[in-house]
């Protein structure tokens, strides 16, 4: 009997040990990304502004709740599909809601560029400024951030239910989409090439039904030519223009051979083929998990850039993307019934950074020219905040590089910062005072004794280790204790029974 009740015993502690090394191994996910974000200081804006176009009825948030800090978005997102989050809110303007229903999606359109003057007349049932902080800015960093592993909100749901959920990530900036990709069985992430003009998959292998929605420019053509955005809205079929009627200025002319014009259209357009892909196919939405669609203009942005901060083409532009977001938030949350969180996150413009900050722009291109992308090196400074590597670069090089970047900033003592997303701890090196300041080639880093870049979860990993071990080792202590000192032959009591019920005299 003993050495049955030992057997049970072991198996018991066999099944556990599996049971907890696959919790512990499945539970450490890796999500690094080879890109930086150049950051600016915190600053007040007037104009960045998350507003709930549609929330289901159990969703419910307090319209007098003050500014959301930047690095919150996401968690309030989390909470609110009805996961937890790792660490508490400052915000406190999403009420308990009702924890059976919670909604099938999560649509977030973002509009990059916009103005405080800007009337983006988008109808929403709250909206809530943004206030900027020194750990995340912008909107590269709004979408690129979660917890402390670097995730991002589609990562994350997507690693919950085991790349399940659908996670579509569309921008015409690479970076961008990049920033709101998830990871998984079913996720998509589309951006427009320039090299090869056209709009396309990052894994064609697992296009599925977007697969045709791979365009080149003169297909969106053809297709801009059948949408109706409204009556403000004219398109030229034969020169390729397009004019949207501005109130009390005139008509804005957008000529579609200009790849900024070109875009801006297009972009949307994109968004509402997608819509109706999803119609076709309600069986991607129609199922147990929660999606995450994430679709950031970046066109707006680059208009101005091109055109002006308040040239007729900016404020056309915003004229019709409030026409175009107003169709597609109600578009999105009649495809889930009702049953979906639509948001508009629209981030401050600016200006460039390589104009306010021409000497800093110029160090940090010469310091990083070697390790970037080939459609990064010439269009470098109309990509910044975000800075894009090539793509097999080793993670050692991609800390060593952030690293020396940072310290590089530090010297120069420039207000901006270096946010290096794959990197949760900065690594330093060390070199004599005699030597140059040109002789560290970051490419050399073979010789740099770099520290071992451990995960936040290290030190709760090893604990969790740590005890079990002890406990383990005093368990088999104890139970080997007792069978060395049990005596099965001893005349007891509980072997000189013969019945049930115990005699008494």
């Amino acid at each position: 009997m003993a050495d049955q009740k030992v057997s049970h015993l072991s198996l018991f502690i066999a099944i556990f040990l599996v049971i907890f090394l696959s919790v512990g191994v499945l539970g450490i996910p890796n999500d690094v990304r080879h890109a930086f974000i150049i950051k600016e200081p915190a600053k007040a804006t007037a104009a960045s502004m998350l507003s709930i176009t549609h929330a289901p009825n159990y969703v419910s948030f307090l319209k007098d709740a003050g500014p959301i800090p930047s690095n919150e978005i996401s968690s309030i997102n989390t909470l609110a599909l009805g996961f937890s989050v790792p660490k508490d809110l400052t915000w406190a303007g999403l009420m308990a809601g009702d924890m059976f229903r919670r909604p099938k999606a999560r649509i977030l359109i973002a509009v990059d560029g916009v103005l405080q003057d800007d009337s983006l007349n988008v109808p929403a049932q709250v909206s809530f400024p943004i206030q900027e902080t020194d750990e995340v800015s912008g909107l590269d960093g709004m979408l690129s951030q979660l917890n402390a592993l670097k995730e991002n909100l589609a990562t994350h749901i997507s690693k919950i239910f085991g790349g399940r959920s659908l996670t579509l990530s569309v921008s015409a900036d690479p970076m961008l989409a990049a920033f709101g990709s998830g990871a998984g069985m079913n996720s998509h992430t589309m951006h427009y090439n320039q090299d090869k003009k056209k709009f396309l998959l990052t894994d064609d292998d697992n296009a599925g039904i977007f697969q045709d929605l791979q365009r080149d420019k003169n297909q969106i053509l053809s297709e801009l030519e059948k949408n109706n955005f409204g009556n403000g809205v004219k398109f030229s079929k034969d020169s390729h223009v397009i004019t949207v009627a501005v109130p009390g200025q005139g008509n804005a002319v957008f000529d579609l051979n200009k790849q900024e014009d070109f875009l801006l259209f297009a972009e949307v357009q994109i968004i509402f083929d997608i819509l109706q892909k999803l119609q076709q196919n309600p069986d991607l939405v129609n199922d147990n998990v929660p999606d995450i669609l994430t679709f950031s203009l970046a066109s707006l942005k680059a208009v101005r850039a091109r055109y002006g901060k308040n040239s007729l083409q900016a404020k056309g532009a915003v004229v019709f993307l409030s026409a175009v977001i107003t169709k597609l938030s109600k578009g999105f949350a009649d495809l889930y019934n009702g049953n979906a969180l639509v948001e508009v996150l629209t981030t401050e413009w600016n200006g460039d950074l390589k104009e306010r900050y021409p000497e800093v722009v110029g160090e940090i291109f010469h310091h990083l020219e070697p390790h970037l992308a080939s459609d990064s090196v010439e269009s470098f400074s109309q990509h910044l905040p975000s800075v894009n590597f090539k793509h097999d670069m080793d993670n050692t090089i991609m800390e060593t590089l952030c690293d020396s970047l940072h310290n590089k900033l530090l010297n120069m003592q420039s207000k901006l910062k270096v946010d290096c997303l794959g990197s949760s701890v900065l690594h330093r090196t060390r070199r004599d005072v005699d030597d140059e300041p040109g002789t560290f080639s970051s490419g050399n880093f073979s010789a740099l004794n770099v520290a071992y870049n451990y995960t936040p979860f290290y030190s709760i990993i090893f604990n969790i280790w740590l005890w079990l071990f002890i406990a383990l080792v005093l368990t088999v202590y104890v139970i080997a204790l007792v069978l060395w000192y049990m005596d099965p032959g001893r005349d007891s009591i509980i072997y000189r029974m013969t019945s049930q019920r115990m005699k008494t005299e």
